[in-house]
């Protein structure tokens, strides 16, 4: 809009479905498949992982702007079931 008010107001709204898709885009499911591990093989680091995305989720959904928080854990989330994945295939050769 060129206001610098009604920009940074604009930013205060909560996030959309659409945002979430355009910022975290495809890892966000294997994230969600990372949550569940992080549920399942409890351990203190998975239990610090599931905190962060709970959290994370909870303060993304109230402000935009706040979404950039998802961006680490989506990462690292994301990454438990690629990894178990890859451990599986490698015991396999």
């Amino acid at each position: 809009t060129g206001n610098p008010l009604v920009d940074s107001v604009a930013e205060h709204q909560p996030a959309s479905e659409a945002a979430y898709d355009h910022m975290l885009g495809q890892a966000r499911y294997l994230a969600a498949i990372g949550l569940l591990f992080c549920w399942h093989q409890k351990s203190p680091s998975k239990l610090l992982a599931f905190l962060y995305a709970a959290v994370a989720y909870h303060y993304s959904l109230k402000m935009s702007r706040l979404m950039i928080i998802c961006g680490p854990i989506v990462s690292v989330l994301a990454g438990y079931p690629v990894g178990i994945l890859v451990d599986w295939c490698l015991e396999q050769v």
